[in-house]
């Protein structure tokens, strides 16, 4: 891979870059010099924007230190630094809630006969949160026992909520949610991209999981990586999108990742 045409590194959170509940020391340190060498960062992650911001102040990134310099919330929506505070890219963000506002109770409407087809399949599962939640992170989630349990359930809520045009399901491990289509994190990143002038082979995407190969599989263009406790299918995405896996998982994966590209592009400080 060329690294020097690097400008934006777009990166996950939870079993990418976060392990119990924080920034791997590693990852901070990488990310520090990768943005001290002018580059931009986007955190894209199916987190809500608080819990996002609650991550990596235990990982001592404040606002202050200017970066991230965007974030990516709940897989769709866009939060952009400005000063020592984020701000919601309303532009972006208030269509997506207006359509999940009318998705929502169709996909409640249905929850009963999702409730039927997952029991028929043995597939047991919980609804993770609580109706508020679920609307203001545009998805509605449930939780199964395991990633292949998961697998199989995205089929049967597929089955369940077809002919809605606005459905589509994601899946992040063990979780499935129904949730907008064309609103993950490679459609979202694309707006970010448009709005800093940056070309998608000037972009590295790094993820782990199902909800990150929109940004993983080459379909818009991005470089990309993943860290070597990813998914099958990820993993499997980014070497046939001629990306690089690392030998390591999660923090220590994400770290070496970047620290490849400061070692092999000049133009990066040490």
């Amino acid at each position: 891979m060329d690294w020097e045409q690097i400008r934006l590194l777009a990166f996950d959170l939870d079993g990418t870059s976060v392990e119990d509940g924080r920034l791997g020391e590693c990852a901070v340190v990488a990310l520090d010099r990768f943005v001290r060498a002018g580059r931009w960062t986007v955190c894209a992650s199916g987190r809500t924007f608080s819990v996002q911001q609650e991550i990596f102040a235990r990982s001592g990134i404040r606002p202050q230190d200017g970066y991230p310099h965007y974030l990516i919330a709940c897989d769709k929506f866009i939060y952009r630094l400005c000063g020592s505070e984020y701000v919601s890219e309303e532009s972006w963000n208030a269509p997506l809630r207006q359509r999940w506002s009318c998705l929502l109770p169709q996909v409640l409407a249905r929850l009963p006969h999702l409730e039927k087809a997952l029991a028929e399949a043995r597939l047991e599962f919980v609804i993770v949160g609580d109706h508020l939640l679920h609307e203001e992170a545009g998805y509605f989630p449930l939780q199964f026992v395991d990633v292949a349990a998961a697998e199989r359930a995205m089929g049967v809520m597929a089955k369940v909520y077809s002919g809605i045009p606005d459905f589509a399901v994601n899946r992040n491990g063990p979780y499935v949610a129904a949730t907008l289509r064309h609103a993950g994190k490679g459609e979202t990143l694309e707006v970010i991209c448009r709005e800093l002038q940056v070309v998608p082979e000037e972009v590295l995407a790094v993820g782990d999981s199902f909800n990150d190969l929109s940004m993983l599989d080459g379909r818009f263009g991005y470089r990309s990586a993943a860290v070597a406790n990813g998914e099958k299918i990820v993993q499997k995405a980014v070497r046939a999108n001629r990306g690089y896996v690392a030998t390591r998982p999660g923090p220590a994966g994400f770290a070496e990742i970047l620290n490849s590209i400061l070692a092999r592009h000049s133009g990066f400080g040490v």
